[in-house]
């Protein structure tokens, strides 16, 4: 449990400082797309609009050290949808 508290004092201490991150969720997301071996289907898109769904929900909801790491979560979604929808 120690190594939890430290990370949420971690996460805590950077809070207002993430904003940068957000193109990085985005490039990793699009660069997880291209590394597919073969176009995907509709229930790949699926997933992804879920993740993207309980990232968003958990990151407003539950407002605590560990949701940056939910709206990086869903970043990661919406780049790969949006490779997959400009493909």
């Amino acid at each position: 449990m120690r190594i939890r508290g430290r990370i949420e004092h971690t996460l805590l201490i950077q809070r207002g400082n993430l904003f940068p991150w957000a193109p990085v969720c985005l490039a990793i997301g699009i660069g997880l797309y291209f590394g597919l071996a073969e176009e995907p289907g509709r229930g790949f898109y699926a997933a992804l609009a879920g993740l993207l769904g309980v990232g968003t929900l958990i990151g407003w909801r539950w407002p605590s050290a560990w949701s940056p790491l939910a709206v990086a979560l869903a970043l990661v979604a919406v780049g790969a949808a949006l490779a997959g929808w400009r493909a």
